[in-house]
């Protein structure tokens, strides 16, 4: 990722929230076609494979777009628990699926060492709500 958009923090900070998963989810659940529902199936199971929860190191520093702790909370947070409330029942959503995502869930909660915690009151940034949770 060293060229063009890629470059640029936001730009896989964005791609790493899954925002877009909600237009997967809502097509999936307005019109019951399975191909919506695979399609998100088939995305998150490629994210999970392609980003190993990073273990005894930071997602802050060095930046790791995957696993900056605001991104992370916006996945645990939005993306990723609406679109499975949303598609457990479609047929892409097997059981190893589930088991991946309930695997991966815990482990992206406890990866954080406690000095990458920023207090609010020493240095306040949108990141706190999602690091307090």
């Amino acid at each position: 990722m060293s060229d063009g958009e890629s470059r640029t923090i936001e730009w896989n900070a964005q791609l790493n929230r899954h925002f877009h998963f909600e237009h997967l989810t809502r097509a999936w659940w307005e019109t019951g076609e399975e191909k919506y529902a695979a399609e998100l199936a088939e995305q998150m199971n490629g994210w999970i494979e392609d980003n190993p929860v990073l273990v005894l190191q930071s997602g802050n520093s060095p930046y790791h777009h995957a696993w900056e702790t605001l991104n992370t909370g916006i996945r645990l947070h939005a993306s990723w628990p609406n679109a499975l409330a949303h598609c457990l029942e479609a047929e892409a959503f097997t059981d190893d699926h589930r088991f991946s995502y309930s695997e991966n869930t815990p482990n992206c909660l406890g990866v954080r060492r406690p000095e990458e915690f920023q207090l609010a009151t020493t240095e306040p940034r949108n990141w706190f709500p999602f690091q307090s949770l």
